[in-house]
Formats: C-alpha cells, structure tokens, sequence
C-alpha cells in the first residue's frame, strides 16, 4: 500500500526493536486497520522516516528503550520533533523493561 502526505490512509509508525513483538503488533494493527504501517527497529530509522513523512503519522507507536538510544531516550527525542513539525499529537510509548531513574 502507497502513501501519499496528505491522504485519509496517513501511515501508522511503530518503532520496536524486538522482531517478535513488532510483527505482532504490525499482524494485529492489519488486522483491524487498513492504515499503513511503517515499522522501524532503532532509533536512527525512526528519526529518518519522521523527516521523510514530515511526521504526518496517523499515530506513532515508541518503544522505549532501542539499543542505539540511551534509556528514555527515544520517546522523548521522537516527540519534540513529532510535536514540533507536525499536529499530530497520538502517541503511546511502550515498554517491557521497567528500571528505575529514566532521563527525562
């Protein structure tokens, strides 16, 4: 499925470094929606497709900690620049760690 900036199908953009926990997602988001997703696995990628889509998401999905961002990291990063570019302002970040003394 193509995506065009500006159309009703606005991409869905899930950010998860675990294989197995990401292409569930992705099986049940198709599932239910027929959005397309753009699903990516560091931190690095995320921030590509964010400039590359302009942040016009229908959501974003983040997960929390990625190997290649410092704990807490991410999500962070990820919504000052989805918040300053765009008007989309559905996000949910997501976690299975829990640790104590997140950056924020």
């Amino acid at each position: 499925m193509t995506y065009e900036k500006g159309c009703d199908l606005k991409p869905i953009l899930i950010v998860e470094d675990n294989p197995l926990f990401g292409s569930l997602v992705c099986k049940m988001i198709r599932q239910q929606l027929s959005q397309p997703l753009i699903w990516v696995q560091t931190f690095a990628e995320a921030k590509e497709q964010i400039a590359k889509y302009e942040a016009d998401f229908r959501v974003a999905l983040l997960d929390l900690n990625l190997p290649d961002a410092e704990m807490g990291k991410l999500s962070i990063t990820l919504c000052r620049v989805i918040f300053r570019v765009s008007s989309l302002h559905r996000v949910l970040v997501l976690s299975s760690v829990i640790k104590s003394g997140l950056k924020g």
